[in-house]
């Protein structure tokens, strides 16, 4: 009888917790970055960051693109970021490409079912152009 009603509760906070999750709007949760950084995105990352915005021109659609282009804009956040890494702040540059080749690899991994996405060729260039920058970091 206890682990019945135990049982019953806990199913109860679990549907309880999912529905409200499902009711929250996916684009509600924005990412941050700085907004001068963030003016210099492709417009299809917008959305992830701004509010206000609407429309399919702001987003990368997971239906021509596949899951986890997510990814992608953070991951020019941080090309800027490295772009910007001079001076005192230049030993953060490799960090940053770090993080950019990562999640651009993730984005293109996402996407290889998807042959006619959209930003595949923005992707690949900024692919093409983190492992270019990595090259030109010195030596340690």
């Amino acid at each position: 009888m206890i682990i019945d009603r135990a049982f019953s509760n806990g199913a109860l906070v679990i549907v309880g917790v999912f529905s409200v999750l499902l009711a929250y709007p996916a684009n509600a949760t924005k990412y941050h970055a700085p907004s001068d950084e963030v003016v210099l995105l492709p417009q299809f990352c917008w959305a992830q960051y701004m509010d206000n915005v609407e429309g399919p021109e702001y987003s990368i659609s997971s239906t021509l693109c596949g899951v986890g282009m997510n990814h992608y804009c953070p991951a020019l956040i941080e090309l800027i970021e490295a772009k910007r890494s001079v001076g005192t702040k230049a030993r953060n540059r490799a960090g940053h490409l770090n993080v950019a080749r990562k999640e651009v690899l993730y984005t293109l991994n996402a996407m290889r079912d998807y042959p006619s996405c959209p930003i595949r060729g923005h992707a690949e260039s900024s692919l093409r152009e983190v492992e270019m920058l990595q090259k030109t970091m010195p030596r340690r």
